[in-house]
């Protein structure tokens, strides 16, 4: 996902005229791509969309650049201009918004809005203006769709000339909390009957009371805080079930007892109240207890006081969901598959001890993991693994930095008694990696406020501490949990890659997936083990080799890919093949795939080969190791030599078109606007193979490294070049064979 994606172009009631701000009006404006501001909590790219138009008319439309919190794959920011109902902006959570920016401003008095599936269902909204970007005024407070897939206009009740107009979404009627609109324009006041400016403007916009939508920065004497970055409460997300589904697979450990008592009156450690209260399964589900633990703006909060109750083992309060694997108070085998991702907020801090742990894997005996967020920590997140190891992420070495009200993300998979943290900043698109053997052999999650400091902080740590104000607090916002358990050789939840969401991007664009790939006629699947199907809904596919762990002897890394069956392959001057796809990648700095290949099945090894490659193998476009950008190209055995063809480049999670294509041993590569032909060598039996084969190998020198056949050695040597993440997922895919 894209942080703030914007497209830049002109856009008023009756369509475009002029040109943009600051240019020659005979000027063209091509498609491009830069980086630019679009608010003071995320950067903007944005493109420009090719304006040739000219005029010597003084009354012009402004140019706009529309902007949005985030989009989602190919639903972007740009198609809310294109003039096409069948395309459309998404973005999935409660406060996303899609923003104009008028240059220079002008008399505008409504907005027109045409909302994906409007006929089915009323999306929740409201329309904010602001002469800075920063602070915001109601200008239409939070309402419905009336329904249509047309445009509708939404008039409002004053003249508005600030350049900043931002429709903020809350869901929708389906019990989504999908955003998307297909069509949105600005109605000025030149073209469109608006109302007169209301008095004591601007104030009057909102009846004296700035929105709430743009995050900013709030301290008081005793806390160190950010105010939450959406507006008003979703009635669809007005309870603990309806933020996260499945809350019933967990309880709650608040900062309080079953009385309402905290730990305050005393003067040392021990008059900790260790007797907090714990409500478990379906009870969380309609689970209000303010300020510890309840829902706004589509977030679960959790609070936790440095003065109140604690766990008997503990001297730090906790408002935090403890997993009931398998439905009780048990543990799961880190041998099997575990996963949890939380989208999440640290929202408060203490005072003098400014830290907050937020997901935990709990063992027996040990922590083999615990992620924290400390205000003096040089990257924000630190975390500890195996109880006594503890890794501080420096924005200078690792890239990755965490600031108080963003938006972060934390995935956890346990399998082969091993542990892989992933983060992600979701505000600057940030990540980091790691993973280590556990030292438990089971453990269970926890995700919540667990605050590390206390109002007795000196009684615990020593005369050098400082008591915490009875006032301080931890705080974290949970907007998202996807729980994954194995127990006792049952599975619950939904699998890792997958959606539990109806409505994804892919499923709603993009053509079906064939069910000749999936339904075994034709392809076998290779890293099927433990039902992990590439299928992830009718119009998606999506590889994970690290998850799915399968090697084969003669290979040179772990693979997640279909192939054509053994009794189905045919020689190679024989076949007419054609596969299509739309593919995404989402890999590790350094990382190096194969998603596409024509193997022999006589004398030749492999007759084609498309890879996606971080390293510095030579004769392509940037041919430099780990530094996060991928060359695609293609390799095709043409006599006893390989032609090498560069295709293009991408960067992680960018997505590009390929098109493969066997005439009887004419090939053909299409990928970035490039065609390829090449007459290859004949080869009995050869097969066509898709997916994801992750290759095990130094991306500096490319020396394979991993024993064929051995996945721990593999694992191993991904370990060692840091190649922790690996997804590739395929979209409109298409695939015949004559």
């Amino acid at each position: 996902m894209l942080m703030a994606v914007a497209a830049l172009g002109c856009l008023a009631i009756a369509g475009c005229s002029g040109s943009p701000a600051g240019s020659a009006s005979s000027e063209n404006v091509s498609q491009a791509s830069t980086l630019s501001s679009a608010s003071s909590s995320a950067s903007a790219v944005s493109s420009s969309q090719a304006s040739s138009e000219s005029s010597s008319e003084q009354n012009t439309a402004p140019s706009l650049l529309t902007s949005a919190s985030m989009e989602d794959g190919p639903n972007s920011v740009g198609n809310v201009n294109d003039g096409d109902l069948g395309t459309y902006w998404a973005a999935n959570g409660q406060g996303q918004w899609l923003q104009f920016q008028v240059n220079p401003a002008k008399p505008l008095g409504g907005i027109s809005i045409a909302w994906h599936k409007g006929n089915e269902r009323e999306a929740y909204y409201e329309v904010l203006a602001s002469d800075n970007g920063q602070d915001w005024y109601t200008v239409v407070a939070r309402t419905e769709s009336s329904g249509g897939l047309s445009q509708t206009d939404v008039k409002f009740h004053t003249q508005i000339d600030m350049p900043f107009i931002r429709v903020v979404g809350y869901g929708n009627s389906g019990g989504s909390s999908w955003n998307s609109i297909t069509e949105a324009s600005l109605l000025f006041c030149d073209d469109y009957a608006c109302a007169p400016k209301c008095d004591a403007y601007p104030a009057c916009i909102s009846d004296n009371a700035p929105a709430t939508s743009s995050m900013s920065s709030s301290t008081n004497a005793s806390t160190s805080s950010v105010a939450s970055s959406a507006a008003p409460v979703n009635p669809n997300a007005a309870y603990p079930v309806e933020v996260v589904p499945d809350i019933a697979r967990w309880k709650i450990t608040l900062p309080v007892d079953s009385n309402g008592n905290d730990s305050s009156g005393g003067s040392s450690k021990d008059d900790i109240n260790h007797n907090a209260d714990e409500i478990k399964d379906e009870q969380l589900e309609m689970l209000l207890r303010e300020p510890h633990f309840f829902v706004e703006n589509g977030e679960i909060v959790f609070n936790a006081h440095c003065a109140g109750a604690t766990t008997s083992g503990s001297s730090y309060p906790r408002s935090e969901l403890r997993q009931r694997v398998g439905g009780g108070d048990n543990y799961w085998s880190v041998d099997d598959l575990q996963y949890i991702s939380v989208d999440l907020r640290v929202t408060e801090t203490p005072v003098h001890k400014p830290e907050i742990s937020v997901v935990q894997i709990h063992g027996p005996e040990d922590e083999p993991l615990r992620v924290q967020y400390s205000a003096n920590s040089p990257g924000g997140i630190w975390y500890i693994w195996n109880e006594t190891n503890k890794v501080y992420l420096d924005p200078s070495k690792d890239n990755f930095e965490y600031k108080l009200g963003q938006r972060l993300r934390v995935d956890v998979t346990v399998e082969g008694g091993r542990i892989y943290l992933y983060l992600k900043n979701l505000d600057n698109g940030q990540t980091y990696a790691n993973d280590w053997e556990s030292s438990d052999s089971t453990g269970f999650f926890k995700v919540g406020a667990y605050t590390q400091s206390s109002i007795y902080l000196q009684s615990i740590k020593g005369d050098d501490a400082q008591n915490e104000p009875a006032d301080a607090a931890g705080e974290v916002r949970v907007s998202r949990i996807h729980l994954f358990e194995t127990y006792e050789g049952e599975t619950t939840g939904v699998r890792p890659g997958e959606s539990n969401n109806t409505e994804t991007p892919a499923q709603e664009t993009g053509a079906d997936i064939p069910s000749v790939i999936t339904n075994g006629t034709l392809f076998d699947l290779e890293g099927g083990a433990q039902n992990l199907s590439p299928l992830i809904n009718n119009k998606t596919l999506q590889f994970l080799p690290l998850v799915a762990q399968h090697t084969t002897s003669g290979g040179n890394g772990l693979r997640h890919e279909y192939k054509i069956k053994s009794s189905e392959r045919v020689d190679f001057f024989a076949t007419y093949e054609k596969f299509k796809a739309t593919v995404k990648v989402e890999m590790s700095n350094g990382g190096k795939t194969i998603i596409s290949q024509i193997h022999g099945g006589v004398d030749v090894t492999t007759l084609l080969k498309v890879f996606v490659a971080d390293t510095n193998e030579s004769g392509f476009e940037d041919s430099q190791a780990s530094n996060g950008i991928f060359d695609v190209y293609a390799r095709i055995q043409v006599s006893s030599d390989e032609d090498k063809m560069a295709l293009g480049t991408i960067r992680s999670g960018e997505s590009f078109d390929l098109e493969v294509i066997n005439n009887h041993g004419l090939v053909t590569i299409t990928a970035f606007g490039k065609t390829f032909e090449r007459n290859s060598v004949d080869d009995g039996l050869a097969y066509f193979k898709f997916g994801n084969y992750l290759q095990s190998q130094n991306p500096n020198g490319s020396v394979k490294c991993g024993t064929p056949g051995d996945t721990q050695s593999m694992l191993d040597c991904y370990a060692q070049f840091g190649i922790r993440n690996a997804i590739v997922t395929m979209t409109d895919v298409s695939y015949v064979r004559m």
